[in-house]
């Protein structure tokens, strides 16, 4: 018998009780006063008994309430909502960020409250568009997915937890992003030309929109000790190097700049003058 319907029980046979015992009470009032008629201090003691009774009466309905219980009832709740089980709607996501990588590269993440989703639903809106679209249905247990070759601009984005069959608690967001207030793109192709037996003109590809200056560094003989040695703006797209040492390996290696960071190093350069 389960907790809840032994306490339904206990509460109907307690009330049946104190009817059947107010009925006594009542019927023994009326006794009381024709004794009372007859005989003078019959009543006092009569209801100070009558009284001490009813007391131990209510006292022992009490005791056998709580002792016949073996357990305090309980209130089903909702399953555990990271049980892959729960057959419940899949509870909505939490601190659902936009970030702008670069000035082509959009990462979305957020935290996933729950363990029975079938997936998340991204739906984005671009600059003035005056509805959502849908962008991408990702796999379960998912919390951030990477965009690239997004355009300059302004973005909105939506995101969803679903189950087959039920659907969602609710859209999460917008999160919002721009792609023009970002770090920029990271430069490409480098080139170094040999203009001396010291020197060499090196030269790369501009692929931002939105970078201020170029950063030049220059490694002797490694991939890992780089040394920044000239900045240029960004109407520049060349870097004499100079003092170099004839029949030594260097490697050079190009990134952006702009208000709002640095992009991601360029691939590096080997460079050695001489034979």
């Amino acid at each position: 018998m389960s907790p809840i319907f032994h306490t339904q029980i206990m509460n109907n046979l307690t009330k049946h009780l104190l009817f059947i015992k107010l009925l006594q009470i009542k019927k023994h009032r009326q006794r009381v006063v024709r004794a009372s008629q007859r005989t003078p201090g019959f009543s006092n003691r009569i209801q100070t008994n009558r009284i001490f009774s009813t007391c131990a009466f209510m006292l022992l309905i009490c005791f056998c309430f709580t002792s016949c219980l073996d357990s305090p009832p309980t209130i089903p709740s909702r399953s555990n909502p990271l049980d892959p089980e729960n057959p419940f709607v899949p509870l909505a996501p939490s601190d659902f960020r936009a970030t702008a990588q670069s000035e082509t590269e959009i990462l979305l993440s957020w935290k996933d409250q729950s363990g029975n989703e079938s997936g998340f639903i991204i739906y984005e809106k671009i600059n003035d568009e005056d509805s959502f679209h849908l962008v991408d249905t990702l796999d379960p247990n998912t919390d951030s997915y990477l965009m690239e070759n997004k355009p300059l601009g302004h973005f909105q984005y939506e995101l969803e937890a679903f189950k087959d069959t039920l659907g969602s608690e609710l859209r999460v967001g917008p999160a919002t992003v721009a792609t023009t207030q970002a770090p920029p793109s990271p430069p490409s192709d480098l080139t170094a030309v040999v203009v001396d037996s010291n020197s060499v003109r090196l030269s790369w590809i501009n692929n931002s929109e939105i970078a201020d200056s170029f950063v030049v560094d220059q490694s002797l003989g490694n991939i890992i000790d780089f040394l920044r040695i000239g900045t240029v703006t960004v109407d520049s797209a060349f870097f004499l190097i100079t003092a170099l040492i004839p029949e030594v390996r260097y490697y050079l290696r190009v990134r952006a700049k702009n208000d709002f960071g640095i992009s991601r190093y360029s691939p590096a350069l080997s460079v050695r003058i001489g034979n």
